[in-house]
């Protein structure tokens, strides 16, 4: 019998009963199993503030161009495959800048209002690290710095 497959640190070794038993173990065994499989779903990734919906449809298409060239390589599936990862790069880039341009004009009214606190949670948002220091180096900060500047 199974045991929670899918959730490999919850099985358990089965132990050696008798036939007496087997029956209410099995029965036992596998409401746990159908719990677990209920309570405890499999994880889904944390979908990105900034991807639009048509991004997600565009990966969505690139996936299943991908099986399609897997299962039958040629090279009109290859192209096409190959073109929509470069409409995918172009639409992920364009929907990052956008969201990141949003948050920069966020900052820069929260600055305005001199509402610190917003400011910060946003700067810590942007540099991607919780009570990060702005610091020259750091490559996300680096990336809006100039963003900051064109808006203020």
């Amino acid at each position: 019998m199974v045991f929670c497959q899918g959730f490999p640190f919850l099985s358990l070794p089965e132990p050696t009963l008798t036939s007496h038993f087997r029956g209410s173990y099995d029965t036992v065994i596998s409401a746990f199993d159908q719990a677990c499989r209920h309570i405890l779903p499999k994880r889904k990734k944390a979908k990105k503030q900034w991807i639009s919906a048509k991004s997600e449809q565009l990966v969505e298409r690139r996936r299943q161009t991908r099986k399609r060239y897997w299962n039958h390589r040629n090279d009109a599936n290859k192209a096409h495959w190959r073109n929509l990862s470069e409409q995918v790069n172009q639409s992920l880039t364009a929907d990052k800048d956008e969201y990141i341009n949003k948050v920069c004009l966020t900052a820069k009214e929260a600055a305005a209002k001199n509402n610190y606190r917003e400011l910060y949670n946003i700067v810590n948002k942007l540099s991607g690290k919780k009570g990060a220091v702005l610091q020259e180096w750091h490559v996300n900060v680096m990336e809006i710095r100039p963003r900051l500047q064109k808006i203020t």
